[in-house]
């Protein structure tokens, strides 16, 4: 018989915190309504803020639990990624309370929508059996399936929603399949056991192998399951977009990590996946880079630029499993930290001069902002730079140490094509800063108008933070890098 133990309640604070904080804004927004709207954002960002510092002390503690019979395990790995994703979502809803306001969206349900999904996140990073992991996959992906078709006037969202919906449980599909397969050819669900089914029933496992890293590689939108990506990403509202291109991008590299290293670790799988992983690197960084290129809308823009990025991070996963080196992996986590900082500048840079009754999407809707706003065109200017890749900036360092670990791995051809998939992407975040400092409304025969309609702290707070932190975390990585290394430390702690 299963038993639950306050250990393991304890154990889980991190996911238990956002679980109770999303459970007291609806019961909030029910009793006192008028009073709920702005105190949901508050109680958001302190169970955020909570789950944050606690998932910070513990990494640096080293605390390391197995909880609820070994089917959870809070390590170094699980702390780190929780971090990321609170961070992330922190970024997010600070982005948010303008935007929702002049739409006239409620913002209860969103911030408890937002707050059960980043439940699931943590706990997908933190999950030791396959069962756990479908649970806490789904936990995390139904509700942005409803934050994506939030705006439920705009046809839109609603579009982008039922798309995302439709693809999303068809890639779920494949993993529930995948599970069962190697839950059959191994005779358990945990990971640490996944080995012995290749021994036993070596067709059975492989075919659930392939089916569980099909769906995997569909939630990062990865080429050649990344047709939901721009579509979601361009119908959602501006915020869920931040959401999605920051914690919803992060979350399933945290479960698929952990499922290729200590699930498919060892000789016989790595070397089916291994080069299964460098054509899909090369066709994901390819794919998503060459599509951006052709974009008029930014929104739609990053979400190819999303696919282009899933590629690199890739590159670092096939690198950090070549080399079995701690440090490789550290700089797949600090390029996830990175990109978070970069996404969400970019998305609120967008935020801030949207309208009741229209978005600022487009090239061209950005068009002489250094003009009327010198400092949001520098900020974006930044964002758009580093995403780039161009030093002393952070984008740059976290390609840099990813590449450099790939050249040690001796996946040189593939580091080549990245830089040149890199070289490329100058193109497109170029042209962003082009409209903003070179072009006029003259050039576009429309009148851009930047004025702020509502004023937010929160935004403003999180655009000078991310804009600070990618120049700071760029030039004194060496901090976040010896976080991420106790984090990979203890992944490869488990590993076969």
């Amino acid at each position: 018989m299963i038993s639950i133990t306050a250990a393991d309640l304890s154990g889980i604070s991190p996911a238990l915190h956002l679980a109770v904080a999303g459970i007291a804004i609806m019961l909030l927004d029910a009793l006192w309504p008028m009073r709920s709207k702005l105190l949901s954002v508050w109680i958001t960002l302190a169970a955020l803020g909570c789950s944050l510092t606690t998932s910070l002390h513990r990494l640096t503690a080293g605390v390391d639990v197995t909880l609820f019979n070994g089917a959870v395990r809070m390590d170094g790995y699980a702390h780190a990624f929780s971090a990321i994703i609170c961070l992330a979502s922190t970024l997010a809803v600070l982005s948010a309370p303008k935007y929702l306001r002049l739409r006239g969206v409620h913002l209860a349900e969103y911030y408890a929508l937002l707050l059960f999904s980043v439940c699931g996140m943590v706990l997908f990073a933190a999950a030791e059996e396959l069962i756990m992991l479908f649970l806490a996959l789904e936990t995390l992906s139904i509700p942005v399936y409803c934050l994506v078709g939030f705006t439920r006037t705009n046809v839109y969202s609603t579009e982008a929603s039922m798309k995302y919906f439709v693809i999303g449980a068809f890639a779920t599909g494949f993993l529930v399949y995948g599970i069962a397969l190697l839950y059959g050819a191994a005779g358990s669900g945990y990971l640490v056991d996944l080995r012995a089914g290749a021994a036993r029933a070596p067709g059975l496992f492989y075919a659930g192998m392939t089916l569980l890293l099909v769906g995997f590689l569909f939630k990062i939108g990865a080429v050649p399951f990344n047709m939901w990506t721009p579509d979601a990403y361009e119908g959602a509202p501006t915020p869920v977009t931040t959401f999605m291109a920051e914690a919803v991008k992060a979350a399933p590299f945290g479960g698929m990590i952990k499922v290729l290293f200590v699930g498919f670790g060892f000789d016989a799988a790595v070397g089916l996946w291994q080069p299964a992983l460098v054509v899909i690197a090369v066709l994901t960084m390819t794919v998503g880079n060459l599509t951006a290129l052709v974009q008029t809308d930014v929104k739609r823009m990053m979400g190819y630029s999303s696919i282009a990025h899933s590629g690199y991070i890739l590159v670092g996963i096939l690198a950090a499993s070549k080399l079995q080196s701690a440090d490789a992996l550290a700089a797949v986590l600090y390029y996830l930290f990175v990109y978070v900082l970069m996404n969400a500048g970019a998305f609120g840079i967008l935020i801030l001069f949207s309208h009741k009754d229209k978005d600022t999407n487009a090239v061209e809707d950005l068009t002489g902002l250094a003009r009327e706003r010198p400092w949001a065109a520098a900020l974006m200017a930044v964002y758009m730079l580093s995403l780039t890749g161009l030093p002393p900036l952070a984008g740059f360092f976290g390609k840099f140490y990813i590449f450099s670990y790939a050249v040690k791995a001796g996946y040189v051809p593939l580091v080549i094509i990245a830089i040149l998939n890199s070289v490329v992407s100058a193109y497109y975040y170029l042209k962003v800063i082009v409209a903003m400092y070179f072009r006029g409304p003259e050039d576009t025969g429309r009148a851009a108008v930047f004025h702020y309609e509502g004023y937010s702290v929160f935004l403003l707070a999180m655009l000078w933070f991310t804009a600070w932190g990618i120049l700071y975390y760029g030039i004194h990585s060496e901090p976040q890098l010896a976080l991420a290394r106790l984090a990979a430390s203890s992944l490869f702690a488990t590993a076969p």
